[in-house]
């Protein structure tokens, strides 16, 4: 019996040329940013793409032009049925970073609006941050003695002198009431009343190159010893230009059986987010001055 060598069965998938070229007159940013990004680890020509990308924004972006304006609309229409209802705009002082560690070609993401292609703010992310900043002002709320804010921190709370210990636990009530609970296999778990809608800018931006410059990549990556001889490799991504405009929404949703949002909480939410836009900042890199935002009103 002759043996046979068995060779390794080859496969061919075709790609139509939509796909496999990049092309420069998609319609959609997010559609050109995620799927016409050519990749090469060879010859590191992904290193590129963002550059090439970048250069195409600015005319891409426009043919969004009347579905942003459609948005804008559609999200004033839900927010003005609402009783309790808040629309600002904000602009930003230094560019905005979102969706930094979604996974691309160049290596940096960024998020995009599905249907339109712009870049936007989530609501999630918006209502983590303005959470975030309405326990601040609780917390000092309620060392100043405001007694409604005491309402909502933990009673066995001490203090002794300047030693002030209050705890606001995420399954506070006062919490729960307005942004909903934490855990939400919960028997507790309910939605909070404050709804919170997408921030998108309210003209069509500008997308600018930045870049990082991280040293040490062997060390990170290889787990070699950090020295001062590597030298850095930079990785550039794209931001909000500092300048654009944006325009949050958020309104009352009252639930069934659940006391009504009061005053005093609307203040506090209203002070919560200019503190989450102006102090906090939204997106990445806050912490070196990303993000920042000047509320200019209605």
């Amino acid at each position: 019996m002759n043996s046979t060598s068995q060779t390794k069965p080859e496969f061919y998938i075709p790609l139509p040329d939509a796909l496999s070229a990049y092309r420069e007159t998609v319609a959609n940013f997010g559609i050109l940013f995620q799927k016409y990004a050519p990749y090469d680890n060879a010859a590191l020509e992904h290193k590129k793409t963002i550059e090439r990308i970048a250069g195409k924004s600015a005319t891409v972006l426009q043919k969004a032009k009347d579905e942003l304006r459609r948005l804008h609309e559609s999200h004033a229409r839900v927010v003005d049925v609402m009783a309790n209802n808040c629309s600002f705009k904000a602009k930003l002082l230094a560019p905005l970073i979102t969706g930094i560690g979604n996974a691309h070609a160049s290596e940096v993401g960024m998020t995009l609006d599905r249907n339109t292609g712009l870049p936007y703010i989530p609501s999630s992310s918006i209502k983590g941050v303005v959470r975030m900043a309405y326990c601040i002002e609780l917390y000092n709320a309620a060392v100043a003695g405001d007694p409604e804010a005491a309402k909502s921190i933990d009673p066995s709370a001490s203090r002794k002198g300047r030693d002030i210990g209050i705890s606001i636990r995420d399954d506070d009530p006062g919490l729960v009431h307005l942004f909903g609970h934490p855990n939400p296999g919960s028997k507790d778990a309910s939605r909070g009343q404050v709804v919170f809608l997408d921030a998108f800018p309210e003209t069509v931006p500008e997308l600018h190159l930045d870049i990082m410059n991280p040293h040490f990549s062997k060390y990170y990556q290889d787990g070699d010893r950090p020295v001062e001889t590597e030298s850095p490799i930079p990785i550039k991504f794209l931001t909000v230009r500092n300048g654009t405009r944006f325009v949050f929404r958020w309104f009352v949703r009252a639930l069934r059986g659940e006391k009504a949002v009061t005053d005093k909480e609307l203040d506090f939410i209203e002070r919560a987010f200019e503190r989450a836009l102006t102090d906090m900042g939204l997106g990445a890199k806050t912490a070196i001055g990303y993000g920042r935002f000047s509320i200019e009103g209605d």
